[in-house]
């Protein structure tokens, strides 16, 4: 899917995050209450709920329940009686957890790591130091996330409100870019003879992994 979007729309993808990110930062740097930051704690259930239920009956009416709620709790909840910033934290950390459990439970006994799976879907078969090697990089990228979250939860208890939205908002992708160079990296000096795989070709085997039909790892 990656390889058939045009760049156009994928700029557009880009610039619609970009505008997000800062436009939550701007908003939660205050520590103010306002109807904006609960719409922008409220928005990204909404949305994660308009997704799961996109192959729903009915779907369209679950939409527009969807953004009914979204208004009435914009609208109607006292802002001075909420803490939309403990909402966003609150899916922040779900965020980091939910994929810290996706990398992590595929290094349990008997399963293949998830990063395994990729580079199979990228090579074919693999030889065994690149099996343990993905295997190394699927634990690296449990820990990641979860180093993630627990910088989130010491900048929320103890930081400026400023401090930790630039850290969830701004620099939580630069974080994540980062770790796909340093991964890159480490992996052309440690293997200087393979044909290395682009970061597009990982994230095209990503999908490819979870859109197939076979069970996930």
């Amino acid at each position: 899917m990656l390889s058939h979007i045009p760049v156009a729309k994928t700029l557009l993808i880009l610039l619609a995050v970009a505008a997000w990110t800062i436009g939550a930062h701007v908003v939660f740097a205050t520590g103010e209450p306002s109807r904006l930051a609960t719409c922008y704690a409220g928005a990204p259930i909404a949305v994660t709920a308009a997704w799961l239920l996109r192959h729903a009956r009915w779907r369209q009416l679950w939409f527009a329940l969807i953004a009914g709620a979204l208004l009435a709790a914009v609208l109607i909840v006292p802002v001075n009686r909420t803490d939309a910033s403990l909402v966003y934290q609150l899916q922040y950390l779900a965020m980091q957890g939910a994929l810290a459990v996706l990398f992590g439970r595929t290094l349990l006994a008997g399963r293949e790591p998830l990063v395994t799976r990729f580079a199979r879907i990228v090579r074919g078969e693999l030889q065994p130091a690149i099996e343990r090697y993905t295997r190394s990089v699927t634990l690296a990228w449990t820990l990641f996330f979860i180093v993630m979250a627990l910088i989130a939860v010491v900048l929320y208890s103890a930081a400026p409100r400023e401090t930790w939205s630039a850290f969830v908002n701004l620099l939580t992708l630069p974080c994540v870019l980062a770790m796909f160079v340093a991964e890159y990296a480490v992996r052309r000096i440690r293997f200087p003879a393979l044909q290395h795989s682009s970061i597009l070709a990982g994230a095209r085997a990503f999908q490819r992994a979870f859109t197939s039909r076979e069970p996930p790892p």
